[in-house]
């Protein structure tokens, strides 16, 4: 069962998930008591968007294994990605449950209360996320986005400016981080973002407004 398997799981690897779906039923064939088998054979089918048949095999995966956290969070980013986000919190508190220091599961019940805007769940979910692994950059984001859409112009902005320590590749938090800062009056800040944007991000795809907000400064 096992090379079936393995072989299975590499041609998941390579993306030939369709194929790989073959594999994983003729390893189960052979021995249909191995959680694994399942668990991946549910994220094949998640990633080709099946998602009853998903869903029945990461069932499958906790009803052999109820302690692994992995189908749970399968789970979860399969109903996330549903919009059924009262099914993607408890898949994932499930996951935090049984892997207290799991990071996934953690940023998981952020992203589920953040689309359900539950926003204080959220931003508790993602620091509890972040102080499992602070180098993070798409908390990080998620995080000051939250800040940002309830007028807390201040963690918005010291959010962002600890993802650009991390990362300085994506002119959108250069851009977000200037908005913050103008709303707090901190020109200074602002100018300094904007002018990081039109230095090494000619092509940004909201240089007009960059230009309009640094002809106002």
């Amino acid at each position: 069962y096992l090379s079936s398997f393995n072989y299975a799981r590499m041609l998941a690897y390579t993306e030939r998930y369709a194929e790989s779906l073959k594999y994983y039923a003729e390893s189960i064939q052979q021995k249909n008591d191995y959680a694994p088998a399942y668990y991946n054979m549910a994220n094949a089918y998640l990633k080709i968007k099946e998602y009853t048949k998903a869903e029945e095999n990461y069932q499958k995966a906790i009803q052999l294994d109820k302690y692994d956290p992995e189908p749970y969070l399968g789970l979860g980013t399969m109903y996330l990605s549903q919009q059924q986000y009262e099914q993607a919190l408890s898949a994932f508190k499930k996951a935090a449950d049984i892997s207290p220091k799991n990071f996934i599961a953690y940023k998981g019940i952020g992203d589920a209360y953040a689309k359900a805007e539950i926003y204080e769940d959220a931003i508790t979910a993602y620091k509890k996320a972040l102080e499992i692994n602070p180098t993070d950059v798409d908390v990080l984001e998620s995080l000051g986005d939250i800040y940002s859409r309830t007028k807390d112009y201040q963690n918005a902005v010291a959010t962002y400016e600890k993802y650009i320590k991390l990362s300085q590749k994506n002119p959108d938090i250069y851009f977000k981080l200037a908005e913050n800062a103008l709303q707090l009056k901190n020109n200074e800040k602002a100018k300094s973002a904007l002018l990081e944007i039109k230095s090494r991000f000619p092509n940004y795809k909201n240089m007009s407004k960059v230009d309009y907000y640094l002809s106002q400064l």
